[in-house]
């Protein structure tokens, strides 16, 4: 199947059509470049923005929903439930799940598989024809195609991925902790 089938895909809102250069009573936060970094969303890189007028719908981030910077480094994020509610600004796309495919295909899932050595070949493809892209269009990224098994098979893999994922996100904070340790002993001896 190609992304096209499986979700809508919308670019984010431009900035400057709703964003106020004054404090206004709609504040609220926003996805930064700097927001995403290998594929965790980083609350402390989020905006905090005053917009013209209150805004509602697609513009603001839903559970289940991937994000994809339009620009390269390509990167992904998943959302979960606790990131909801934020404002997705023109370098990223949306891809939100069409309802049809609610029952039968885990967004997490696509999110994990979005990462593969397939997708990632499609990428280069599209992007190999001109050194001078540095941004992806929407209709190459719906043309990607990829492979959505069973919903009781995505779920055993999901719970694999998750499992690992959780185990790096471990290893990766203890070798910040480590390193922490080794500067102390350094500046203290």
């Amino acid at each position: 199947m190609i992304l096209d089938e499986l979700f809508d895909i919308k670019l984010g809102i431009l900035l400057n059509r709703v964003k106020s250069n004054e404090k206004t009573d709609f504040k609220c936060r926003a996805f930064t470049i700097k927001s995403i970094e290998n594929s965790t969303i980083i609350g402390n890189n989020l905006e905090e923005i005053y917009l013209k007028q209150e805004t509602s719908g697609d513009i603001y981030s839903k559970e289940g929903d991937i994000l994809m910077k339009g620009s390269l480094p390509f990167s992904f994020a998943y959302i979960p439930k606790e990131w909801e509610g934020i404002l997705i600004p023109s370098n990223f796309y949306i891809l939100r799940l069409k309802e049809e495919y609610k029952e039968k295909i885990l967004p997490q899932y696509v999110f994990y598989k979005l990462h593969s050595n397939n997708i990632n070949n499609q990428f280069k493809r599209i992007l190999q024809g001109n050194a001078a892209v540095i941004t992806f269009n929407k209709q190459d990224l719906q043309a990607i195609e990829l492979e959505i098994p069973k919903i009781d098979e995505q779920k055993k893999r999901l719970k694999l991925f998750n499992l690992m994922n959780k185990k790096l996100n471990f290893l990766r904070k203890k070798v910040e902790l480590e390193e922490k340790l080794l500067k102390g002993i350094i500046n203290n001896y």
